[in-house]
Formats: structure tokens, sequence, C-alpha cells
């Protein structure tokens, strides 16, 4: 039989990598806030609806086999999020 295997990743909250890329913009960090369900609705975001069962506890992955078994891990989050900044438009 064959192993599962999943890609190495960091696990940060969203309201600290919008601070992150706030921080890389040299901006104020944004207002965050939850929007309800019937919130979602109104503006149209039914994709988030169908998602939300992801945010009801923490998803956490265990890479360690990955990394292990090919020697790779995750970058640091301030790399990816000053990557991300430095890509072209």
């Amino acid at each position: 039989m064959g192993a599962c295997i999943h890609a190495p990743v960091q696990h940060v909250s969203l309201r600290e990598l919008v601070g992150k890329f706030a921080a890389g913009l040299e901006i104020n960090t944004p207002a965050i806030r939850q929007m309800t369900p019937a919130q979602l609705s109104s503006i149209g975001f039914d994709e988030a609806l169908e998602m939300l069962y992801l945010f009801e506890k923490p998803f956490r992955v265990d890479a360690a086999d990955t990394e292990r078994l090919l020697g790779v891990g995750a970058s640091g989050i301030d790399a990816m999020v000053q990557d991300t900044l430095r890509a072209p438009a």
C-alpha cells in the first residue's frame, strides 16, 4: 500500500497573516471581523458558506513524514510574505 504524504505548510492565523502583509506594505493593519453566514450570503459569497466547516476547529496537517522522506520543509511565513509582495503583478 502507498502512503499519504502532505506538503509542508506553515500554521498562522488569518489575522496574523494580514498583519504581516500590512507590515510588509508599510500600512496600518486593517480591522478584521468575522462575518456571519447571513452576511456572507447577502453579498453572494456562497462558496465561503460551503467552506465554513474548515474554520470551525483548527485544521492541522502533519507533514513530518514528507519532510523526513524528501528532506524538504515549508518556508517561513515572513519569507513567504516577502516573496508574494515582490512577485510581479
